[in-house]
């Protein structure tokens, strides 16, 4: 819904599950919870309404005043009322119409129903993601995707009936492209994503996806350095990489590609060696990873990967 950071529960440790907005406004709902714990459903109702309401109103005059800032060359500093409360929050690319969204939010889960328990940081990211979708319904023409821990469990696939491909057909046949996002990297081999992603192909398959339809699925794998699309047959294609690169990707010179990855590489390996850890350093010719040497080793602890990796 905006792009923005997060705020870190530890110094110097990103949290990768916390938002500034979020718990903003889960801050401002708290009181109406404690305050109205033994009233009527209707009266907490409106409260909580008028949080969201005032959210939205919020978020207007945000998008407003950015596009102000963007009108004078991005002359000066960038400041809305919603920066002062929440400095972290970023740029918002639609509207948010909160108020519907919580109304259809609260009627499936009844979160105004709860006496003692105020709704929870999901409950307002629902929220925002529902209204986020009111505000792309009419307009949205990509959606892109991650895919371990997001569509499927890592290192899983989709299950050829599961109502995700279902979803995604769906997308595809309404003339929505869809992407999947990810980092895993295989040069100019399309059988290994073709093999990461079987369900949903057989899915694509099963369904008898048009040609037109199957061609919108795109593969974006190693980080948006390999391309792929989807033909007729929902086998995979390599998308030459001259025509998809941005003009500053096309200028990156080999010799600056192999010095950065010396330097990661240099860097992940040090990192084995100094904590004894149970892994293998993979280079490929636009990454650098870990592979886990042994069944028991399982992924690097998170603390050495942010100790590591921006080195």
């Amino acid at each position: 819904h905006h792009e923005g950071a997060g705020v870190g529960k530890i110094e110097g440790f990103p949290d990768k599950g916390r938002d500034s907005l979020i718990e903003f406004i889960k801050a401002l709902l708290l009181p109406t919870m404690v305050m109205y714990a033994k009233g009527e459903r209707k009266i907490r109702f409106e409260q909580y309404l008028g949080v969201f309401r005032s959210i939205e109103q919020l978020v207007d005059e945000h998008r407003e005043r950015y596009e102000l800032f963007i009108g004078k060359a991005q002359q000066g500093v960038f400041s809305s009322k919603l920066r002062e409360l929440v400095p972290e929050v970023g740029i918002f690319f639609t509207s948010l119409p909160l108020t519907k969204a919580f109304t259809i939010y609260d009627e499936q889960e009844a979160i105004t129903a709860r006496n003692f328990i105020p709704p929870s940081f999901n409950d307002i990211r629902h929220v925002l993601n529902i209204a986020q979708l009111f505000a792309l319904r009419k307009t949205v023409k990509l959606i892109t995707f991650d895919g371990d821990q997001t569509l499927y469990q890592d290192g899983g696939d989709f299950h050829p009936d599961s109502a995700l491909v279902v979803h995604l057909i769906s997308l595809l046949e309404k003339g929505v492209f869809v992407a999947l996002v990810t980092a895993a990297g295989y040069e100019n081999n399309p059988e290994k994503y073709e093999s990461r992603l079987s369900g949903l192909l057989a899915g694509f398959k099963a369904h008898n996806l048009s040609q037109a339809a199957a061609s919108r699925f795109f593969v974006l794998g190693g980080e948006c350095n390999f391309l792929y699309k989807c033909k007729a047959d929902y086998k995979l294609e390599v998308v030459r990489f001259e025509s998809f690169a941005t003009d500053e990707m096309l200028l990156w010179g080999s010799h600056q590609i192999v010095k950065v990855l010396d330097i990661a590489e240099a860097s992940l390996r040090n990192g084995v060696e100094e904590m004894n850890l149970n892994y293998q350093v993979l280079r490929k010719a636009r990454g650098v990873g870990l592979v886990c040497s042994g069944r028991s080793a399982g992924k690097p602890h998170r603390g050495w990967l942010c100790s590591h990796v921006p080195a």
